[in-house]
């Protein structure tokens, strides 16, 4: 802020009143709109990493439930065969 009042002289010899009342509204915008741009792209990249986690959560289910359904499935082929034995 120091160096912006400082300038002020400079930008009032060089562009009169109001090119330097411009120049500093400028400034302002363009600062401000960088850091909503900023924030913006903050928020996308926290929603990404939101994103994959849910993906990493999801795919870790989808496995534990594949190793289950195996299990089950085992399972259910050693009833098949000790029925298969005792029907004999």
């Amino acid at each position: 802020m120091d160096t912006l009042l400082k300038a002020l002289p400079a930008l009032l010899e060089a562009f009169g009143p109001a090119g330097a009342v411009a120049l500093l509204a400028l400034g302002i915008f363009v600062y401000f709109y960088r850091r909503d741009v900023l924030r913006k792209v903050q928020g996308l990249r926290e929603a990404h990493e939101r994103r994959d986690k849910r993906e990493e959560r999801m795919i870790q289910a989808l496995e534990a439930n594949a190793t289950n359904s195996e299990k089950v499935a085992g399972a259910i082929n050693l009833l098949g065969e000790i029925v298969r034995r005792s029907e004999r």
